[in-house]
C-alpha cells in the first residue's frame, strides 16, 4: 500500500483584466466642497482569473506623473491627489497592473485621462512619451517570456535525452551480458564434446591393445 500525494499548482496563464473607464472628470465644485485636502480621483478595477500569487495584483503609475500630482495605492489601485497643488487641466496617466507570478509576470496597461476643472485646455502630458515607453515595456515582457520558454524547452530536451541514453545503455548492457553468456555456454559444450571424444578414443585404444595381447598369448 502506497500513499500518493498530488499537489495541483496553478499556472500563470492569465493577464489582469481591467474594467475601469478610461476618462475621469473632476469639477471645480467638487474640488471646492471636498473637506479633505486629499481627493479621490478614481479606483482602478482589475481582476485576474489565476489563483494565489498568480492572481494578486499590484498597481503602478509608469508615465504621466512626473510632478507627482497623483498617488496610487500599490495593492488596491485607488488614485488620489492633493488639492492644494493639483493644477487644472488635462492629465494623462499610464497605469500598469501586474500579477505576482513567480516566474513570469503578466501585466496589463490602461491609459487614464483626467480632466480637472471646467473649460480648461492646458495639457499636462506629452503625446509622444507613452508610445515609446509602451514599446519598451512590451519588448521587456516579450523578452522575459521567450527567456523562460527557452529554459523550459531546454529542461525538457535534457530530460528526454537523459532517459533515452539510460534506456540505450540498459539495452546495450543486457545484450552484452547475453552474448557473453552465450559464448561461455558454447565454450563449455565444446570442451565437453572434446573430453567425450578423447575418452572414447582412449577406450578404443585400450580395447585394441588388450585384444592384440590376447592373440599373442
Amino acid at each position: 500500500r502506497v500513499l500518493i500525494t498530488i499537489q495541483l499548482i496553478d499556472i500563470n496563464d492569465n493577464s489582469p483584466v481591467i474594467d475601469t473607464p478610461s476618462s475621469v472628470y473632476i469639477s471645480n465644485k467638487l474640488l471646492e466642497t471636498n473637506i479633505s485636502k486629499i481627493i479621490l480621483i478614481t479606483k482602478i478595477i482589475a481582476n485576474d482569473y489565476d489563483s494565489e500569487k498568480n492572481g494578486n495584483l499590484t498597481y503602478k503609475i509608469i508615465d504621466g506623473n512626473q510632478n507627482n500630482y497623483f498617488q496610487i495605492n500599490l495593492y488596491n489601485g485607488t488614485i488620489t491627489a492633493n488639492t492644494t497643488n493639483l493644477p487644472e487641466g488635462y492629465h494623462r496617466l499610464t497605469i500598469n497592473v501586474c500579477d505576482q507570478g513567480e516566474y513570469i509576470e503578466k501585466c496589463s496597461i490602461i491609459i487614464l485621462n483626467i480632466k480637472i476643472g471646467e473649460y480648461i485646455e492646458k495639457l499636462y502630458y506629452s503625446e509622444e512619451i507613452f508610445p515609446n515607453k509602451q514599446l519598451i515595456e512590451d519588448e521587456n515582457i516579450l523578452t522575459n517570456e521567450i527567456f523562460f520558454l527557452i529554459i523550459i524547452i531546454s529542461s525538457i530536451f535534457t530530460l528526454v535525452f537523459s532517459i533515452t541514453m539510460g534506456i540505450l545503455c540498459a539495452v546495450f548492457c543486457k545484450q552484452k551480458r547475453y552474448h557473453h553468456s552465450h559464448r561461455s555456454s558454447l565454450k563449455t559444450q565444446c570442451e565437453l564434446l572434446q573430453s567425450t571424444d578423447a575418452d572414447k578414443l582412449l577406450s578404443t585404444t585400450n580395447t585394441n591393445t588388450f585384444s592384440s595381447t590376447s592373440k599373442v598369448s
